[in-house]
């Protein structure tokens, strides 16, 4: 598997605020399966996009990612055992607009 769709900007947020920039994370895109999205829907989330990240990324559960102006919370974070290892994503819309480097 290669990453090789697009990159996303990681921020942890806290309070509203952007707390922390995290840095780059390069990602694949993934379809939303129909079991996942309604799933998250039932938990009163919306999932808007799913990407599979490498292994290594240091992306959190409730953090920021922003993706070509959009920005999205993690709001789910599965461990797939790929080749390399990666991490699937489930990212919903972003209630809030933050301001990147309003840290």
């Amino acid at each position: 598997m290669t990453f090789c769709d697009g990159t996303g900007k990681v921020y942890t947020i806290n309070d509203r605020k952007i707390t922390k920039t995290k840095g780059i994370v390069h990602f694949r895109d993934a379809t939303v399966g129909e079991r996942r999205y309604w799933d998250a829907y039932v938990s009163g989330v919306t999932i808007s996009k799913a990407v599979y990240v490498p292994e290594p990324a240091d992306v959190k559960l409730g953090d920021l990612v922003s993706v070509e102006g959009e920005q999205f919370i993690v709001a789910q974070k599965d461990r797939k055992d790929t080749l390399p290892v990666s991490w699937l994503l489930s990212l919903s819309a972003s209630p809030i607009k933050y301001r990147e480097g309003s840290q």
